[in-house]
């Protein structure tokens, strides 16, 4: 059937409502998810103040009224403005119960075997499951003390000198030892959140990825690496799938450090020189050319026409003259004679000797005056 969208359809008017009815339907539409939330939570932290002694100030009062009137069934509707008082006593409950969390009291006090037997195991369901893991690794490393296969002799052996049911029985003992490490690490970081009121139940999967990785850990570092000391001393394989449980980084250090010492046995020079040699724009002159390979003739700067000839390389100066020795005193005198023969003392107005090769007219050696030269550089 067609339809005429160019004339308006007319329908039966309804009854107006007034602006304050319409005001108090909009308010009571507030989202049932967030009214639940607010109430359960804030009755959970007043709980658990008033279990613990603390004061309640005097700013708290309206809003608790109003919380034990809903509480009570006396309210069946919350107004907008009501949600708001709740929201504000919220926050307020949560200033006066930290570092607690709203929502970890409120599981804490919904927990469905508070009451039970099973609550010895932990206040949360996911804490009872640790617990249960923790046991069933002690169980284990009880079962596999007791078998025959697991001694002195095989628990020294590796992995390559077993085989069947001793190397299955040892295995299973270091995974033990390892699982209680990582099972104890886990509950005692549970343990203070739960007491203080902070657990978080979205991070409960990361206890099980961290249990899985203490006994990957306490395995690899018991079977395969292996620590020796200075002195030819080695830790025994259950404290090394203990430590490696109860701490995943240690064995993540201790590939770090493997992995940088393999890597410096490769030098990477002659990658750096690949990568100059390409460059960027896939090859150049200059910069870009490896140092084996000069550059062409072309690209090469002229040679300065400023620069001095090279020098001969200098020659040794004469050894000085040795002092003759001076005579003993006990020698007598000598002779007027001996006087008369011996020639004059050199004049000190005695002219300079000729300029040589080795010493120019300056009187100067030829070694002092190249290193004089202000071209030379030492």
């Amino acid at each position: 059937m067609a339809r005429d969208f160019g004339r308006t359809n007319t329908y039966p008017s309804a009854p107006q409502a007034s602006a304050d009815d319409a005001s108090a339907d909009t308010a009571d539409l507030a989202p049932p998810i967030m009214r639940s939330q607010l109430l359960d939570e804030c009755d959970a932290m007043v709980q658990y103040a008033l279990g613990s002694g603390m004061a309640l100030p005097p700013d708290l009062h309206a809003g608790l009224a109003l919380l034990d009137a809903v509480r009570s069934g006396a309210m069946d509707t919350l107004s907008s403005a009501e949600v708001v008082e709740l929201a504000v006593l919220h926050g307020q409950l949560a200033q006066l119960v930290a570092p607690a969390k709203p929502h970890t009291l409120y599981l804490m006090q919904t927990d469905p075997a508070r009451d039970s037997w099973v609550s010895i195991l932990g206040p949360l369901p996911n804490i009872r499951r640790l617990m249960l893991g923790a046991v069933v690794f002690v169980a284990m490393f009880i079962g596999t003390s007791l078998s025959p296969n697991l001694n002195k002799e095989t628990i020294a052996g590796s992995i390559y000198s077993l085989s069947g049911t001793v190397l299955m029985v040892n295995l299973a003992f270091i995974i033990a030892a390892a699982g209680i490490g990582s099972c104890f690490h886990v509950l005692f970081a549970a343990h203070k959140f739960v007491s203080e009121g902070t657990y978080e139940p979205k991070y409960e999967s990361t206890y099980w990825m961290r249990i899985a990785m203490g006994v990957m850990s306490g395995l690899i570092l018991a079977e395969m690496v292996g620590i020796d000391f200075q002195d030819g001393k080695t830790m025994g394989k259950p404290i090394l799938a203990l430590l490696g449980g109860f701490s995943a980084t240690l064995l993540h250090r201790i590939l770090n450090q493997l992995v940088t010492k393999v890597e410096s046995m490769f030098p990477t020079d002659g990658g750096a020189q690949a990568k100059s040699f390409d460059g960027p724009s896939g090859g150049g002159v200059g910069g870009d050319r490896p140092a084996s390979l000069p550059p062409p003739a072309e690209f090469q700067a002229p040679a300065a026409e400023s620069a001095p000839p090279a020098l001969p390389p200098p020659s040794a100066p004469p050894p000085a003259p040795t002092p003759a020795p001076a005579p003993p005193a006990s020698a007598p005198p000598a002779s007027a004679q001996e006087e008369s023969d011996a020639p004059p003392p050199a004049s000190s107005s005695a002219p300079p000797p000729a300029p040589t090769e080795d010493r120019p007219a300056d009187g100067k050696p030829a070694d002092a005056k190249e290193q004089s030269g202000s071209w030379l550089r030492p």
